[in-house]
């Protein structure tokens, strides 16, 4: 059985790729960063499902508040798992878009 590609699997085995100083390849980097391009897609919509879930909440607690407080309603979700498994979701975007544009780039000077 094959392990699933995923964004994350491919970039961990470049992590290893640096840390071991192999050097990649311009066609490497083109495939990758084709590959990250058509993956981004399954983390922006995992990522737009993480925000429907935070806003799910914060309804819910506004709705157990007698007077509404935002702050207290935002200071809440920073705490909770969900808000910090979104905001790492944000961040691998962010990696994903930068990598796909270092990539783009490295495979023109090589």
């Amino acid at each position: 059985m094959s392990e699933i590609i995923t964004a994350e699997f491919i970039l961990d085995h470049l992590r290893k790729m640096v840390e071991s100083k192999q050097f990649i390849s311009k066609e490497e980097w083109l495939g990758v960063a084709c590959k990250l391009t058509l993956l981004r897609i399954d983390e922006a919509r995992k990522l737009n499902r993480m925000n429907q879930e935070v806003s799910k909440r914060k309804l819910e607690i506004k709705q157990g508040q007698e007077k509404v407080n935002i702050s207290a309603i935002d200071l809440e979700i920073q705490a909770t798992d969900e808000y910090r498994q979104l905001k790492d979701q944000e961040d691998l975007l962010y990696s994903l878009d930068e990598f796909v544009r270092v990539a783009k780039r490295a495979s023109d000077t090589m």
